[in-house]
């Protein structure tokens, strides 16, 4: 299934996406975890319904997928070992982490421990610790008032260029101007280098190659 939710859908859906991901972090009780789970699963909803009850954008039912990924971040991880692993990159993203030590922390090969990984969630490990430190970074950059060598150091980037980095692919801007407009529009009618969007430097450009 292909759905064609476009950039708006996209922009709205992502600040749920984060604040889901750390709401059973140990910080609320139980009983008001469960409650705000239910809230934002009910804007999720609100966004996400209309992606399914309306028609595909031009009629266009063959689209065909580049590069599929398989597994998916929001999958249940049922690997005890994987289970433990992402628990540990979660807990202690702030470290400093190689394929090698989380293996030795986790009990497991090198190689098995990443044959595994990608299985489960479809990222390799390094990677997917990428993926969460952006997602809290992100959090940190909209939600607190931290600058952005703070923050990056709070989720283990020592260098806040390659948060910076990370965080332009994912956004099409840099997070200065992020927090000063949240979700700029960086593609059609937007232009790299214009007050909305900044283009990459050559070593953010690396890093994310």
């Amino acid at each position: 299934m292909v759905l064609n939710s476009g950039t708006t859908a996209f922009q709205s859906i992502e600040p749920i996406w984060r604040k889901l991901s750390v709401i059973h972090d140990g910080s609320l009780t139980p009983e008001t975890a469960a409650t705000r789970s239910i809230e934002l699963f009910a804007q999720w909803v609100e966004v996400v319904l209309p992606v399914f009850v309306s028609d595909p954008v031009n009629g266009n039912r063959n689209v065909v997928l580049a590069n599929p990924v398989r597994g998916s971040l929001t999958a249940a991880v049922t690997g005890r070992h994987i289970e433990r692993a992402v628990q540990i990159l979660r807990s202690r993203i702030s470290e400093t982490w190689s394929v090698d030590a989380l293996a030795r922390a986790t009990a497991m090969s090198r190689a098995h421990l990443s044959r595994l990984f990608v299985i489960r969630t479809g990222l390799p490990p390094m990677r997917f610790l990428s993926e969460i430190r952006l997602t809290e970074f992100t959090r940190l950059i909209e939600e607190t008032d931290m600058s952005v060598a703070s923050a990056a150091h709070a989720v283990g980037w020592t260098d806040p260029r390659i948060a910076s980095a990370w965080f332009y692919r994912r956004f099409g801007v840099v997070p200065s101007k992020y927090r000063l407009t949240p979700h700029p529009d960086c593609t059609d009618g937007g232009k790299i280098g214009t007050d909305s969007c900044d283009e990459p430097n050559s070593f953010q450009r690396e890093l994310v190659d």
